[in-house]
């Protein structure tokens, strides 16, 4: 999967649906939890903060890092 992937990249189509909606009580996220480590990654060119800001985040290897990077992105927009 390439890091262009429309399920990569629906973290940008989820917040379309989000102001389509006109809801201002409602926030849409979409999150990508990996178990694949980092380094395992094939044809990679990002960095892990790159993926981070596509909002794919890596369960394996920082231990529980990845909800804290997930509940910061989900809270900054209340």
């Amino acid at each position: 999967m390439n890091h262009d992937d429309a399920k990569i990249e629906f973290y940008k189509e989820i917040k379309s649906i989000e102001a389509k909606l006109d809801h201002s009580d409602l926030i849409l996220n979409s999150f990508i939890l990996s178990i694949t480590p980092m380094k395992d990654i094939l044809n990679n060119s990002l960095s892990e903060e790159e993926f981070a800001e596509k909002n794919v985040l890596f369960m394996v290897g920082n231990g529980t890092a990845y909800l804290g990077q997930m509940f910061k992105k989900i809270l900054e927009k209340i």
